[in-house]
């Protein structure tokens, strides 16, 4: 797979997603982090940008039209730019997240969402 960390651009977030502020606007990736109660989500919506969306702590529930995800800490849901999604946590979840612009230089271009294994390299970076 080709490289996360090279090159990138973020696109805008959605305000009424995600509380969570980009740590750079002109950043190649940004990231960030979000505290979840139990029973609290989003509604479905799509980014400009893909995601890399992990959970740290507890397990992230992810819907799309074309099925659902629960991932664990060791996965992560890659969400590629303009899918529709919905967020959900059942507990507590400390989610990470990265940003990355849609046309940049080196990153995946997967339609869709794919789950991608969080080695322990892979977590740090993402921490």
């Amino acid at each position: 797979h080709p490289p996360l960390l090279t090159g990138l651009r973020l696109a805008e977030m959605p305000r009424d997603c995600h509380s969570m502020r980009p740590i750079r606007q002109d950043a190649a990736v940004t990231g960030g982090s979000e505290e979840w109660p139990p029973a609290a989500g989003t509604e479905r919506h799509a980014h400009g940008h893909h995601q890399l969306l992990y959970a740290a702590r507890g397990v992230a529930h992810v819907e799309t039209a074309a099925g659902r995800w629960i991932l664990p800490p060791s996965r992560a849901l890659w969400i590629g730019a303009g899918t529709q999604h919905a967020f959900r946590a059942r507990r507590p979840v400390s989610l990470l997240m990265l940003q990355v612009g849609r046309d940049a230089p080196g990153a995946p271009n997967w339609p869709g969402c794919v789950v991608v294994e969080v080695p322990p390299l892979l977590r740090e970076l993402i921490a």
